[in-house]
């Protein structure tokens, strides 16, 4: 792929989430051009699929079945209308922006959709559907049946994959929820879900799902992800450059070798 915005075959136009297929498959949330194009672990270009407005996603390992979350992107100032203005300037320039605004059509809700597994030069069929006010969405790998945690103003909720539709859980946790949620991550193994709060000073705060206390796990991280042996790994503090790993409870571990 060119590292350049475009909408041919080599080209992708504002990419959003990644996932992983059981045999290494690459699928990318290719928003700007409302599909999803798939990649083999190499890097070669396999095909695509349209989707509107891809923003994350999930394939399930077993099934190959497509979960994708979809969000318009958000309105944007134009570049080559922005600079250095004096306030003459500057009340002309909102003017026009509000002109823009108002002439906008009106934005797309939010939706959870469930497609068919992908074969290539096929194009999978949806399956289901899911309207909601949320914001991220992962997918459990190991629940049987699928299972999906989704988060938003209503706070952390499970998803159930029924087959033909999707069945919405209660809010787990108490008080407020989340402001901002920059990455959620289940963790099966221990019967937790880790989620990274954006407005939360670097912290990643641990739901445990059988009763529904919310502690802090790490409070030191901008990012994170959990390994297969349950070790996490980090990004430092904002320009630290540092990368951090973990024991499952939090404890900080050296890098081996």
């Amino acid at each position: 792929f060119d590292n350049r915005p475009g909408g041919d075959e080599k080209h992708l136009n504002d990419p959003q989430g990644l996932a992983v297929d059981a045999e290494g498959r690459v699928f990318v949330c290719d928003r700007g051009n409302n599909r999803v194009v798939v990649a083999s672990p190499d890097g070669e270009r396999l095909g695509s699929f349209p989707v509107e407005d891809p923003e994350q996603i999930a394939v399930q390992p077993k099934s190959g079945e497509i979960y994708v979350f979809c969000r318009q992107a958000p309105p944007g100032n134009r570049p080559k209308d922005i600079g250095p203005m004096s306030m003459k300037e500057y009340r002309a320039w909102q003017a026009r922006r509000a002109a823009r605004r108002a002439k906008a059509p009106p934005r797309r809700k939010p939706k959870l959709i469930k497609l068919s597994a992908w074969t290539p030069g096929g194009r999978p069929q949806e399956l289901t559907r899911l309207d909601g006010d949320f914001t991220l969405m992962a997918l459990d790998p190991g629940a049987s049946p699928p299972q999906l945690w989704v988060v938003g103003k209503g706070g952390l909720r499970p998803v159930l994959d029924r087959g033909k539709e999707f069945a919405v859980g209660g809010p787990v946790g108490r008080g407020w929820g989340l402001g901002h949620p920059g990455r959620i991550v289940g963790d099966p193994e221990r019967n937790r879900v880790l989620v990274y709060n954006l407005s939360s000073n670097y912290k990643v705060v641990s739901f445990d799902l059988a009763t529904g206390e919310k502690t802090t796990l790490l409070d030191c991280v901008s990012d994170f992800a959990v390994a297969p042996d349950g070790s996490i790994y980090g990004t430092g503090k904002y320009n630290s450059r540092e990368l951090l790993r973990f024991s499952a409870d939090g404890k900080a571990l050296n890098f081996e070798g």
